[in-house]
């Protein structure tokens, strides 16, 4: 249930980004990573291709769009965010052609595009591939990969006004092997982005409540005191958490001073981090898990009060179709019906189908409002890598049991497409997958493949009948014959035996 002090506050927002990256505006409100900004500023004004890699929650895509961008005058810089969405080539023509004029479409050659573009606004062109490690977990990864391998390599050899930036987690990293051998020094053009050191948090948490106008009691008692909630044992932190335990902060001391309004830069303190609110909000190991938890709560009090009848589970239904099984972010097609509701597309999305259009989208609205998902025109994910992890984590037994079984249908649908329709599933691996068929919600050329499989082993069981039935057939006709045989030797043999007695 939820409490009235939650209530109170569920739509109150704080001035931190929570989960969202840092873009150009936000600039001046960007610290923490001054070394980074120097070294990478150094590094992509010195290389054509560069990568930006480090653990998931380091900060990579703020640090380019915010951090590196803020280093360029806008003479010098021309950026384009590409995300992989179904295919990085498609995607990169998509955000290419958005650029172009009707009277230079998109001619398909990537070249031609970049000169053009540079020609038009005189500003070197920077193409940033962001979370790259996307073409590793989904899609078609070997004719994907080859097909923008291909493509990096022909932007690199036709010495365009371009540079280009690919960011990863670097647990993929180890994947460019096949990419090194187009490009034999790749690995000398990288940066690692190491997670937020002690020191620099400290100046983050107090640069950040300055810039807001946030004011402490007593600045390096109650900086380290957050700070050392925010470690608690920890090598190094994630900027995520980082903001999302201090939203839970601004929060807190709302609450308790009874502030209902976003501080600005103008505005004189409103908030105050004191003692009470550090205290009160305390150490928290797992704080992400805790906010998806409290942002689940308000989204089942909102629908609720919204007159749709939601299940109880609904939020942790929704977000589960943006995360892989594998427990990694899913980023996922839609498209808006006339009615203005969401309808999901591609994989996975079949086991939110049971929702209602309007539940669904009220749903989805919720957790954007909330900065849980994120939406572009064409697809929507979670805000966060992080995030899918702990989505990953909360999954009950039975989510994972259709998971795996929806995985092997998917398995079994790519071969039975591969071998050009000859292949189907037998009998023993259907009866695994019809008890909890309507719980799959199948797509449609899953749910095919299935009956195709059924109409296969019943035709198959059908042809072993008839088979049977021939040789029993032809095991009746040869007794039939060797008895009519031995007959017509016991006749002959009686035959001979009355011809003797006669003689």
């Amino acid at each position: 249930m939820i409490t009235e002090k939650k209530q109170h506050h569920r739509h109150l927002k704080s001035p931190f980004k929570l989960l969202d990256a840092y873009e150009l505006t936000d600039y001046d409100v960007f610290f923490g990573r001054e070394m980074e900004k120097r070294e990478l500023y150094d590094l992509v004004t010195q290389n054509r291709i560069t990568f930006v890699y480090g653990p998931s929650g380091t900060g990579k895509t703020s640090l380019i769009q915010c951090g590196l961008a803020g280093r360029f005058d806008a003479s010098d810089w021309f950026p384009i965010f590409i995300r992989r969405g179904n295919d990085f080539n498609a995607s990169l023509q998509h955000e290419l052609a958005k650029l172009l004029p009707p009277e230079a479409p998109f001619n398909g050659n990537f070249s031609d595009s970049i000169r053009y573009l540079f020609n038009t606004y005189l500003r070197p062109i920077y193409l940033i591939f962001d979370q790259f490690e996307e073409v590793f977990i989904l899609g078609d990864n070997q004719h994907e990969q080859h097909n923008f391998y291909v493509t990096l390599t022909n932007l690199l050899n036709d010495n365009l006004p371009c540079r280009i930036i690919l960011i990863l987690r670097e647990e993929y990293f180890g994947h460019l092997n096949q990419l090194e051998k187009k490009i034999p020094d790749l690995y000398q053009r990288k940066l690692r982005v190491e997670p937020m050191s002690r020191e620099n948090l400290r100046q983050v948490v107090i640069k950040s409540c300055t810039a807001y106008n946030i004011v402490f009691d007593a600045v390096d008692r109650d900086a380290d005191q957050i700070v050392d909630n925010i470690f608690a044992e920890r090598l190094g932190i994630h900027m995520p958490y980082v903001q999302v335990y201090l939203d839970m902060l601004y929060r807190e001391a709302a609450q308790q001073q009874q502030i209902d309004t976003l501080p600005s830069a103008t505005a004189s303190p409103s908030v105050r981090f004191d003692q009470h609110v550090i205290g009160a909000v305390g150490v928290i190991q797992n704080v992400l898990g805790r906010f998806l938890r409290e942002q689940d709560e308000n989204i089942q009090l909102t629908l609720t009060e919204n007159g749709l009848n939601p299940p109880e589970d609904v939020v942790k239904q929704v977000l589960d179709v943006f995360v892989t099984q594998d427990g990694t972010k899913h980023p996922v097609p839609y498209s808006l019906n006339h009615e203005g509701t969401i309808q999901l597309k591609g994989k996975g999305v079949g086991l939110a189908t049971h929702l209602s259009p309007q539940l669904l989208t009220n749903c989805i609205l919720e957790l954007e409002q909330s900065r849980i998902l994120r939406r572009t025109e064409d697809y929507i994910e979670l805000a966060h890598d992080s995030l899918a992890a702990i989505v990953d984590q909360q999954r009950s037994a039975e989510q994972r049991h259709l998971m795996e079984l929806r995985r092997r249908v998917e398995i079994g649908f790519n071969e039975h497409r591969d071998s050009n329709g000859t292949f189907f599933f037998d009998q023993g691996q259907l009866s695994r997958i019809e008890p909890y068929q309507n719980k799959l919600a199948l797509e449609p050329e899953y749910a095919d493949f299935l009956e195709k499989s059924k109409a296969h082993i019943d035709l198959e069981e059908t042809n072993e009948r008839e088979r049977l039935t021939r040789e029993m057939l032809l095991v009746e006709e040869r007794l039939r014959a060797e008895q009519e045989a031995r007959i017509s030797v016991q006749e002959k043999m009686k035959s001979e035996l009355r011809s003797r007695k006669k003689q």
